[in-house]
């Protein structure tokens, strides 16, 4: 017998569903706020999909399954990104070196005219410190977004790496309702 006949009739959505997955994991590790737009975009694209095809299928069907699964996938890792970004900014906060700083911040409240803010001048007189800022704390900034991103990364590509073996081979998820 065929295997392509054997398989189910959504497959080609399940797969096209994951490929989105895979796609939006990969565009939200580039360091780029144009990536990290994308991301988000594809991300809620990934998420209405995943409902949408969701709402079609039968509930013991394979496809209903796997949009269970991403719907949960997804979910889980909004609420677990809350924790590790609570945990990346209680290392951050206080790791951070202000003096690279404080020099700019005197020198622009000191010309600072509240009836006529000039933001332009502001930013231009702040521009030469924010590059300093950012180098003299660029080891917390990044052991920071470590602990922010490594662990959520981690926890959707394992989710994703388990629903594509599952599908792959025209399985079911075990148990939609375990977290990992």
């Amino acid at each position: 017998m065929n295997a392509e006949k054997t398989r189910d009739p959504h497959h080609k959505k399940i797969m096209s569903l994951y490929g989105l997955f895979v796609v939006t994991l990969m565009a939200s590790m580039v360091p780029s706020t144009g990536f990290a737009v994308l991301a988000l975009f594809m991300i809620t694209a990934l998420m209405i999909l995943a409902y949408v095809f969701r709402a079609e299928a039968d509930e013991d069907s394979l496809l209903h399954n796997h949009t269970s699964f991403v719907i949960r996938t997804l979910w889980i890792a909004a609420l677990f990104s809350v924790f590790t970004i609570a945990i990346a900014s209680a290392y951050m906060i206080p790791q951070i070196d202000y003096s690279q700083m404080d020099s700019c911040v005197q020198q622009v409240t000191a010309q600072l005219d509240p009836e006529n803010v000039d933001y332009g001048a502001m930013n231009a007189k702040m521009q030469p410190c924010m590059d300093s800022f950012i180098a003299s704390n660029r080891m917390t900034f990044l052991f920071s977004m470590a602990i922010a991103a490594g662990p959520l990364l981690l926890y959707m590509l394992f989710r994703l790496i388990k629903g594509v073996a599952r599908a792959r081979h025209g399985h079911k998820i075990g148990n939609l309702k375990n977290w990992f």
